[in-house]
């Protein structure tokens, strides 16, 4: 809102020369004004860039890590079932035996 206002706003005037030769003041914008609002505006919108792109790669990190941590409580679950699989599996042999 203040960019678009300092553009609106025609604070300083100018001398310019019109296509008969005549010398006018004219107001125009503040420069100045114009180009510190833009570079802040550009600031600002930089830092929210990187605020979302560090909060995305945190959530991918966390994502990850519960991954990882789902796949080695599958991994040792699937040892045990495997276990108690063995060990049913021998108790039927021997009681054939």
């Amino acid at each position: 809102m203040a960019l678009e206002d300092a553009r609106m706003n025609k604070t300083k005037m100018r001398l310019r020369r019109d296509s008969q030769g005549n010398y006018t003041y004219q107001y125009v914008a503040d420069e100045e004004k114009l180009t510190d609002l833009q570079d802040a505006l550009a600031s600002a919108q930089a830092d929210l860039y990187n605020m979302d792109k560090e909060h995305y790669q945190q959530q991918l990190a966390e994502m990850n890590n519960a991954y990882r941590e789902y796949l080695e409580e599958y991994a040792e679950l699937t040892k045990q079932f495997e276990a108690t699989q063995d060990e049913e599996e021998r108790a039927r042999l021997q009681k054939r035996m």
